[in-house]
């Protein structure tokens, strides 16, 4: 098999032959896994297990889309060591179709941004081992909140990402962030949905019936996106979006378990950075989406470092809020970032494959 590669204004013929030839894939990925998955991985998606939303059919066929302008040499560079690490197997059509049904009560406003702050009011508070970032009153025009639980990356905290949780939560989540440095288990991040959905029962608690218990999602950078595919073991967990994960060893850090990668309850969002020079995408997120069991989206954004998602997460923001307002709000026209017809697809400075 081969993927396609379409690029739109990249200077030098010899850099878009170079780009051409390290996307060349032929044959099935395949291997055994001590965790008992065995087989064989191709650019068709069949099987994983069931979504309540579920992906159309369109998840077959072989299509990678690289869109990127004008990068200059250092960027030229980096598309091309980006390529290479790239070069799965990807699906065709028009990516993912999100069903727009899944919301359990209430309608969340539309908003005409992912990037932009969302139309709620925020707070942030303590609750257990986490910090909650979330609607300021839960609860208004009959709504109950997604929850989306936090996994920070090694020597960070919460604080370290308060932008892009305080966004999250301005488009309607609750967001629970582990307060630990050290999630790459995603115990801790599993403990974080626990207490929420405790606080969900308890009279006179501000969550109080407020919580969308159906609808769960899990991100987190570096060690914490080892750690959310750790977390997306938990059948609870409907969807994830692993930012940049870092799935070797990290001395003292949490223990990640590669059976995680094909032990996922529901769809993927992966997010890379070509100029990611800690988790590198050859060898921390292709891994990832070769050998996952469910369905995955991966985009790689150029002149991305490690470093992208500190803060208000930079260019990561926007499709990160659309993949969690489609999936867990029931949002259509955050779903059509990924498909049918997937306009991060044809964005400027994104690499995309989808399986």
């Amino acid at each position: 098999m081969q993927d396609s590669i379409h690029s739109s204004s990249i200077s030098g013929r010899s850099f878009s032959n170079a780009i051409n030839n390290s996307f060349s894939h032929s044959g099935s990925h395949s291997g055994s896994h001590s965790g008992g998955h065995s087989g064989s991985h191709s650019g068709n998606y069949s099987g994983g297990g069931s979504l309540s939303n579920p992906l159309s059919s369109s998840l077959t066929g072989s299509r990678a889309i690289s869109v990127t302008r004008s990068l200059g040499l250092s960027g030229a560079l980096a598309l091309v060591l980006g390529a290479a690490a790239l070069g799965a197997c990807a699906s065709g059509g028009d990516g993912f179709e999100v069903d727009s049904g899944g919301q359990e009560a209430g309608s969340f406003p539309s908003v005409s941004s992912f990037t932009d702050r969302g139309p709620f009011a925020t707070t942030q508070q303590a609750l257990g081992d986490c910090t909650v970032f979330r609607p300021n009153t839960l609860g208004e025009r009959g709504l109950t909140h997604p929850v989306i639980l936090w996994g920070n990356g090694t020597f960070s905290w919460p604080a370290i990402y308060s932008g892009l949780l305080t966004h999250l939560a301005s488009h309607g989540f609750i967001v629970a962030a582990a307060n630990t440095s050290n999630a790459g288990d995603g115990s801790q991040m599993i403990a974080c949905l626990d207490a929420v959905l405790a606080e969900n029962g308890r009279a006179g608690s501000p969550f109080y019936q407020r919580v969308d218990t159906a609808q769960i999602g899990a991100a987190g950078h570096s060690q914490g996106g080892a750690g959310t595919l750790m977390a997306g073991r938990d059948e609870r967990v409907r969807v994830t979006a692993p930012i940049q994960p870092f799935i070797t060893w990290i001395p003292g850090g949490g223990t990640f378990e590669d059976d995680a990668i094909w032990e996922q309850q529901g769809p993927m969002l992966l997010l890379s950075g070509s100029l990611d020079a800690v988790a590198i995408p050859l060898f921390h997120q292709r891994p990832v989406y070769d050998d996952t069991n469910q369905p995955v989206f991966w985009a790689t954004r150029s002149g991305a470092t490690h470093f992208e998602p500190v803060g208000s997460a930079g260019e990561f923001r926007g499709p990160l809020t659309a993949w969690f307002r489609a999936w867990l709000q029931g949002d259509a026209a955050a779903a059509r970032t990924f498909g049918g017809p997937c306009t991060l697809c044809a964005k400027t400075g994104w690499t995309v494959h989808f399986r």
